[in-house]
């Protein structure tokens, strides 16, 4: 079920155009309405992504996940870290609809220019841009040092 729900969120998202905050209650209704073959056909015409639009990774026919990419909350990175977004929550829309606001987007590159030690909020530096963010919102986006996904 994880496998077809995943599947419909690239679908919705990469064909379709839908936003990574709408693809899930769509996929919700669509991966139990679906059969296998149709499953298949649309892995086939997205060209087997192994992760949906939120980075987590789709399992393959067999069942078998795709090799974890290495990553860490944005929360436990130190200030000069240059990192990118790799995955993010989808607990909720509204945090999608909110880091989507800041420009949050899988692959993203983004640097850590300051962490705050009252509450750990921290600024990230995106390109010339920079944006303050809360420890909780640091928390749900998950980042990847470079040479360190593999």
């Amino acid at each position: 079920m994880v496998r077809r729900h995943r599947i419909w969120e690239m679908y919705l998202h990469q064909i379709l155009g839908f936003s990574w905050d709408k693809v899930h209650q769509e996929a919700e209704q669509l991966e139990h309405a679906s059969s296998d073959e149709l499953v298949n056909r649309l892995e086939e015409v997205l060209g087997f992504p192994q992760y949906d639009p939120h980075g987590d990774p789709i399992p393959s026919k067999e069942g078998v996940f795709p090799k974890e990419i290495k990553c860490i909350p944005l929360s436990k990175c130190i200030v000069g870290e240059h990192v990118t977004v790799v995955r993010v929550s989808d607990f909720d829309t509204s945090f999608l609809n909110y880091i989507d606001t800041l420009g949050i987007q899988l692959q993203l590159s983004l640097v850590v220019a300051e962490v705050r030690a009252f509450d750990h909020s921290c600024v990230i530096q995106i390109g010339e841009r920079r944006e303050s963010i809360s420890e909780f919102t640091a928390q749900h986006i998950f980042v990847g040092k470079k040479g360190e996904q593999e």
